[in-house]
């Protein structure tokens, strides 16, 4: 009987981050939404609560967003509002197509995918806790690690693995990442047929080529 091969194992040390927002969850169609639904408790215009969010952005590049201090400016319950961010992210999906599939394949692949998140601790886990189960069409594995960070993720990195390797697939190019990872930037804007290279890493125009890319560069780290 022949037997079925095995799967290869992961390579020691190597680490798969994931960033969020704007990579596995479409933040825009999110955030059109989010801003109606300030606009009906704060009872303010939707064009507004867009005017007056934009002060609340407190790194232009990494887009971290003050979230609990805006919704205070209109007398609103941060607590309150944080659980209406839970409650919005639940009832709709703001994954985009590939994303389940995509963080599906690396589990399966034990290659242990890790969500690496600059921004606001409380908001950013208001998204993303209740978009865990949507991601693996269920209960998320007891060992899916989940980082939100309010420092750039270059030096978070190496400091957390010095001498490791690994990948972060990310919206924002140039993270300035440590020795021994590859940056995958993913530019959905772009209709590249295969993956193309650039100074320390790749350029992706889906979560499929980002999958090859990461298959490819785990396997020469073994």
């Amino acid at each position: 009987m022949t037997q079925p091969k095995a799967t290869p194992s992961p390579p020691k040390s190597f680490h798969v981050y994931i960033d969020f927002d704007r990579t596995l969850f479409d933040t825009p169609r999110f955030s059109n939404d989010l801003s109606q639904t300030v606009a009906k408790y704060a009872n303010v215009s939707l064009e507004q609560t867009r005017i007056d969010a934009a002060a609340f952005y407190t790194h232009a590049v990494l887009r971290s967003f003050d979230f609990e201090a805006y919704v205070a400016v209109y007398g609103l319950d941060p607590e309150v509002m944080l659980e209406r961010v839970s409650q919005l992210v639940h009832t709709h999906d703001y994954l985009y197509a590939d994303s389940a599939n995509f963080i599906q394949a690396l589990h399966k692949d034990s290659l242990s995918p890790k969500i690496l998140s600059f921004g606001e601790h409380r908001f950013q886990h208001a998204k993303i806790a209740p978009t865990l189960t949507q991601l693996f069409n269920g209960p998320q594995p007891a060992t899916f690690e989940t980082h939100v960070i309010l420092e750039p993720k270059g030096p978070h990195i190496a400091l957390k693995h010095p001498g490791e390797r690994g990948v972060l697939v990310d919206d924002i190019p140039d993270q300035n990442l440590p020795v021994g990872f590859s940056e995958i930037h993913l530019d959905r804007e772009t209709e590249l047929e295969q993956p193309q290279p650039k100074t320390g890493g790749f350029v992706a125009s889906n979560l499929k080529q980002a999958y090859q890319l990461i298959a490819q560069i785990a396997q020469a780290n073994r």
